[in-house]
């Protein structure tokens, strides 16, 4: 009976939060992304125009100073899955050791692995090829989308999850932060912004996708971990309209 109530009142809540305008808009996005992701990859994968265009861009955009390819390849090894995976599961397991609070560890392990999660199982079933550039080296997995960018995009939103959170606390206790901590802070979000624009940017500096593996990364994987915060995320933590 409890475990019933429990999951009544989840799914209830889950219903309030996805009534919001702002929310069923971000929701009905990512939606409509997921729908499209399939058939936009298999379009891609087998169409010859798109190819040629696409290989073109990776041409010009290969002609970049050396200590770019050298800060690609630096940006490929830290932000590789099997490395980045850990270190968000490390970040999960110290919000709930801080917060003691099953929920928010939730909701933050959510906005990271979902769009992971997707990413992953999109790439087994579009399969599409990696470019051949003079720079790239052909991988074994998938070019589509970027799992590299997705994983960029994972880990800037569990930190600003993590940001909105301990935000909201401390206007629950009334505790204001001083002109250079909101400084500090809002140079932070704008370095978690730009980091995923940066990978993404390397991927194609090293020739290992094409320009539309990363820029579905980057949009989709918005769309998801965006939409798992706004569902999951504790009450005190929600400030959308």
């Amino acid at each position: 009976m409890n475990t019933s109530n429990a999951s009544n009142d989840v799914l209830g809540n889950l219903r309030r939060r996805a009534a919001r305008p702002a929310i069923r808009l971000l929701l009905i996005a990512a939606l409509a992304a997921l729908i499209a992701v399939v058939p936009l990859g298999l379009m891609l994968k087998r169409s010859a125009s798109d190819y040629a265009a696409e290989m073109a861009m990776l041409a010009e955009i290969q002609r970049v100073p050396a200590w770019l390819v050298v800060v690609s390849k630096a940006c490929a090894a830290l932000y590789a899955p099997m490395v980045m995976g850990p270190v968000m599961a490390v970040l999960v397991g110290v919000v709930l050791w801080r917060s003691r609070n099953v929920r928010a560890a939730v909701c933050v392990a959510l906005v990271a692995a979902t769009p992971l999660a997707m990413t992953f199982a999109v790439k087994l079933i579009v399969r599409r090829n990696r470019p051949a550039t003079p720079l790239g080296v052909l991988a074994h997995d998938p070019s589509f989308p970027s799992g590299h960018v997705a994983t960029a995009v994972a880990l800037s939103a569990l930190l600003f999850a993590i940001m909105r959170m301990r935000a909201n606390v401390r206007k629950a206790h009334g505790v204001e932060l001083s002109p250079r901590g909101q400084w500090v802070l809002s140079g932070f979000a704008a370095v978690l912004l730009v980091l995923p624009v940066v990978v993404a940017a390397s991927r194609l500096i090293l020739g290992v996708h094409y320009p539309t593996d990363v820029l579905t990364s980057l949009v989709l994987c918005s769309l998801i971990s965006a939409s798992a915060y706004c569902l999951f995320a504790p009450e005190n933590a929600m400030q959308i309209a």
